[in-house]
C-alpha cells in the first residue's frame, strides 16, 4: 500500500509540471505585431495635405486630402484595436494633422487668414523674405 500512494504522490507532481497553472507560465512573446496599412496612409495623406494648406495656392487639394486622412485615420483607430495590430498612434496623429489642413485650408479659401491666401504664392514670398534677410551661399 505504501506504493500506491507514493504513485499518487508522482503523479500529482509530474501533472502539476506537464500542465501548469496560468499564471506560472513564463511569457514567451506574442508573436510577430502588424503595423496598420490604413493608418500610415492616413498619415501621409495628413502630411501632404498639410504641406498642399500651408502652400496657400493649394488650399483646395489641402482640404481633399486633410479629410481623406481623417477618414482614413478614424478607421485606423478601429483596426488599430485588433490583436497583435499596431498603429493607433500613427492614426492618431494622423487624425490630428488632417483636421488641423481642413481647417487651415477652409480658413485660407475664405480669406480669414491674412498670412494665408490662396492668391499669393506663399512660398516664393518666403523665398524672396529669406534670400533679402538670411545670407544664403548663391548655389541654392
Amino acid at each position: 500500500m505504501g506504493d500506491v500512494a507514493s504513485n499518487t504522490v508522482t503523479n500529482t507532481a509530474w501533472q502539476t509540471f506537464l500542465e501548469p497553472d496560468a499564471d506560472t507560465v513564463p511569457f514567451t512573446g506574442v508573436g510577430r505585431t502588424r503595423g496598420s496599412f490604413i493608418a500610415l496612409s492616413a498619415f501621409f495623406f495628413a502630411v501632404v495635405g498639410l504641406g498642399a494648406t500651408l502652400t496657400g495656392l493649394l488650399a483646395w487639394p489641402g482640404v481633399v486630402l486633410g479629410g481623406l486622412a481623417a477618414l482614413l485615420a478614424l478607421i485606423g483607430l478601429i483596426t488599430g484595436g485588433r490583436p497583435r495590430r499596431t498603429g493607433r498612434g500613427v492614426a492618431l496623429l494622423a487624425l490630428l494633422f488632417g483636421v488641423g489642413a481642413v481647417v487651415l485650408g477652409v480658413l485660407a479659401i475664405g480669406g480669414h487668414l491674412s498670412w494665408l491666401s490662396q492668391h499669393v504664392d506663399e512660398v516664393q514670398r518666403v523665398r524672396t523674405w529669406l534670400d533679402a534677410h538670411v545670407r544664403w551661399p548663391h548655389w541654392f
